[in-house]
């Protein structure tokens, strides 16, 4: 088991936007759970953000099925489905979810994360709120509101 103690972030700190994302949180990991750190900096009008994710142990079925479900939705976006993707890019499915197996993990190990935090912050949202949600990400990969869901 990892520990790791006293976590806490701050964004826009002594300005009238500060705002605590985290305050002296404790977190303790262990085989099958996910880490997920986020850094972003602005210098000179540049933009830089970069996320990575790693699994404590070892990677579940239930991440095969995330990344399932993002590849899936990758190539609807593109008005696409995994034949004439692979048909298109030379390989073949196996390969694909090969090479593409790393993104799913990161998201799925993205949302551990974020339900971790959800749970420790006692966060909530309201049902019309998850419904707008669901609504634009539908209308971002070009499927209804029922094929995401």
């Amino acid at each position: 088991m990892l520990k790791i103690h006293n976590i806490s972030k701050t964004f826009n700190p002594g300005t009238v936007n500060e705002k605590k994302a985290l305050e002296n949180l404790n977190l303790h990991l262990e085989k099958g759970d996910f880490v997920t750190m986020d850094f972003g900096c602005k210098v000179d009008g540049y933009c830089c953000d970069m996320t990575r994710t790693v699994a404590v142990g070892y990677v579940t079925d239930e991440m095969r099925t995330v990344y399932e479900t993002v590849l899936q939705a990758q190539l609807a976006q593109q008005g696409l489905n995994l034949e004439m993707y692979c048909s298109f890019m030379g390989t073949t499915e196996e390969k694909l979810r090969e090479d593409a197996y790393p993104a799913a993990e990161a998201a799925l190990r993205n949302q551990a994360a974020i339900d971790k935090i959800v749970e420790l912050e006692g966060l909530k949202v309201a049902s019309d709120e998850m419904a707008e949600a669901l609504a634009v990400i539908s209308r971002q990969n070009n499927i209804t509101v029922e094929q995401l869901v």
